[in-house]
């Protein structure tokens, strides 16, 4: 953001610059022609047109200094609103996947494997998605895990997803080295909670 703004501003000082300098230069000829016809008694008519293209010269490069600036604009708005697009449809993807993870009984199953692999797309097109992405995921395998109607392979699909999401953080250095570390330390645990209680689920069906 501050670096758009600093270009944007370069951008301005350097049009306004030319503009100045546009500007003296075309009164410093007025000046010199008018000055030209006290001292060299040249008609008045041709004083008058003379002076008339400066003028009409400075009015043009105004006329174009606006119309750039209103381009500018149109441009800047644009781009703004396609961003706030982008973004609008990366959050309904998020709310879309965890609304299928969040299905529950064992004829969900294949629901929520397409929430998860929705999920592991999401990070892939936005890894700025991470954190949450990890969250909503060590939730579900924590909460799962207590559950009847969930599948082996879906705890699996979503450790890997969530690995994913953590070696896409890192890849990408989205966030500062604690919390990226903060975050595996979560997804350690909770694997490790699940692995156990699996186990114990085994164990007892036996």
């Amino acid at each position: 953001m501050f670096q758009w703004l600093f270009q944007r501003l370069r951008r301005g000082a350097i049009r306004v610059a030319l503009l100045s300098i546009a500007t003296i230069a075309l009164a410093g000829l007025a000046t010199w022609h008018w000055w030209g016809f006290l001292s060299l008694n040249d008609t008045p008519t041709n004083t008058i047109r003379t002076v008339a293209l400066i003028g009409g010269g400075l009015i043009a490069w105004y006329f174009a200094y606006w119309r750039s600036s209103i381009a500018e604009e149109q441009a800047r708005v644009a781009a703004q609103q396609a961003d706030i697009a982008k973004q609008e449809h990366r959050h309904g993807r998020f709310e879309r996947a965890t609304e299928l993870l969040a299905k529950q009984g064992r004829e969900s199953s294949h629901a929520r494997l397409s929430g998860l692999h929705a999920l592991r797309h999401l990070i892939r097109d936005a890894p700025d998605f991470g954190p949450d992405v990890i969250e909503i995921i060590t939730t579900f395998m924590l909460q799962a895990s207590e559950e009847q109607g969930y599948e082996e392979r879906e705890f699996t699909l979503a450790r890997m997803t969530a690995e994913f999401t953590c070696d896409t953080l890192d890849r990408e250095e989205l966030l500062d080295a604690a919390f990226r570390e903060r975050l595996r330390v979560e997804l350690t645990h909770a694997c490790g909670v699940v692995a156990l209680r699996l186990s114990d689920a085994k164990s007892g069906a036996k």
